[in-house]
């Protein structure tokens, strides 16, 4: 098990600002992804490249009113930091992916 911890950008300023203090995970993580894009299918697809043999479950979604968009969340198991990054990263720049929450 691996710690890792870091400061999580500011919000606000002046007296109203507001810190959460450092986050830190432990590795191996249960690590959540929500997605948006126009076809449920190819997020899931999406995923599939990006988490490669990832232990993952899909954890159901959402359609917009107009049936434009939809979502997908999914949790994967993450190895370490750089495995999270790697995921959103590969995600991120996936065509099938407008948003990565």
């Amino acid at each position: 098990t691996r710690l890792v911890s870091f400061d999580p950008p500011q919000f606000g300023g002046g007296s109203g600002e507001t810190d959460f203090g450092p986050v830190h995970i432990e590795y191996p993580a249960d690590w959540s992804y929500h997605l948006i894009g126009a076809d449920p299918d190819e997020l899931r697809a999406a995923v599939i490249r990006a988490i490669a043999d990832a232990e993952h479950a899909f954890e159901g979604g959402a359609t917009s009113r107009g049936n434009r968009w939809h979502s997908v969340r999914v949790r994967v198991r993450v190895r370490d930091e750089a495995h999270r990054l790697g995921i959103l990263a590969a995600l991120q720049a996936d065509a099938a992916v407008r948003l990565v929450l």
